[in-house]
C-alpha cells in the first residue's frame, strides 16, 4: 500500500480518476527503489507487474543485432510501463533500467486483473494510453529508419524536449543529463558522429550544451512523415 498518490495523479491512465478510485489503486501497489543502472526487468521476461514512476528516470532499451544498446524511450515521474505484457500475457518486448536512483510503484498481475481490468473506465484509459504509445512508436520507427543521422538527432532532441523539457530564458532545457553516448544509442550511430552534429548545432545557434544538459534555442525543423532527407 502507498500513501503518496501524487505520481498516480500524474499518470495519464489514472489522471481522470476520483480520490476513492486512486486510493483503491494505491492500496494494492507496492513501493520499491532501484539504484542507478539497476535493471528493473529484462527483455523476454514474463511480465508480472506494471509500474508507475514516483521519482527518477528509467530507460527502455533493446540490444541490436550487432550487440549495441538502442534506447527506445526515457520515462520520468508519473509515467508508466509494463502494462502491455499484463494485458496480452506475453513476455516484455524490451529491457528497462534505472538511469538514476528511481522509486517506482508496482502492481502485480493478479491485482492488475482484479482492480484494473474489472474497472471499465480505468481499463479504457489504459487502452487509450497504449494506443498513444503505439502511435509514438510508429512515428519513432519511421524517423529512425528513414531519416539521415542528422535528422534523427534532431528528431530525438525534439521528442525529448516535449517529454522532459523545461522552458527557460534561453529556450527549452531538456531536463536530463545526456551523454553523447546516450544520444548515440537512441539514434543507433557512433558517439563520434553524434558529437560532430551536436557541435555543428551549437555553431548554428540551435542548441546550447552546458553541464551535460542540452537547451534547444530554436525550433528543430523536421520533415513531414513519409519523407526523408
Amino acid at each position: 500500500m502507498i500513501s503518496d498518490l501524487s505520481a498516480l495523479r500524474k499518470c495519464p491512465m489514472f489522471a481522470n480518476l476520483g480520490p476513492k478510485e486512486l486510493e483503491r489503486i494505491g492500496f494494492v501497489m507496492q513501493e520499491r527503489t532501484f539504484a542507478r543502472n539497476q535493471i528493473i526487468f529484462c527483455e523476454e521476461e514474463a511480465g508480472q507487474y506494471m509500474y508507475v514512476i514516483k521519482l527518477g528516470l528509467v530507460k527502455v532499451w533493446k540490444m541490436t543485432e550487432d550487440g549495441r544498446e538502442q534506447i527506445l524511450a526515457v520515462h520520468g515521474a508519473g509515467q508508466s510501463f509494463g502494462e502491455l505484457s499484463l494485458i496480452d500475457g506475453k513476455s516484455t518486448p524490451a529491457s528497462v533500467t534505472a538511469i538514476n536512483t528511481t522509486t517506482i510503484y508496482s502492481m502485480s498481475k493478479t491485482d492488475f486483473v482484479n482492480w484494473i481490468v474489472a474497472n471499465n473506465a480505468i481499463f479504457m484509459k489504459i487502452v487509450e494510453s497504449l494506443c498513444d504509445q503505439i502511435r509514438t512508436s510508429w512515428s519513432r520507427l519511421h524517423a529512425l529508419t528513414m531519416l539521415s543521422t542528422e535528422r534523427k538527432i534532431m528528431y530525438v532532441l525534439s521528442d525529448l524536449s516535449l517529454k522532459h523539457g523545461i522552458r527557460t530564458r534561453e529556450g527549452v532545457l531538456i531536463n536530463l543529463r545526456l551523454k553523447h553516448k546516450d544520444l548515440a544509442n537512441m539514434v543507433v550511430a557512433s558517439r563520434e558522429t553524434v558529437t560532430r552534429f551536436l557541435t555543428q548545432f551549437q555553431k548554428d545557434g540551435l542548441i546550447v550544451v552546458k553541464d551535460g544538459h542540452i537547451t534547444i534555442k530554436q525550433s528543430l525543423s523536421l520533415p513531414e512523415p513519409g519523407t526523408a532527407h
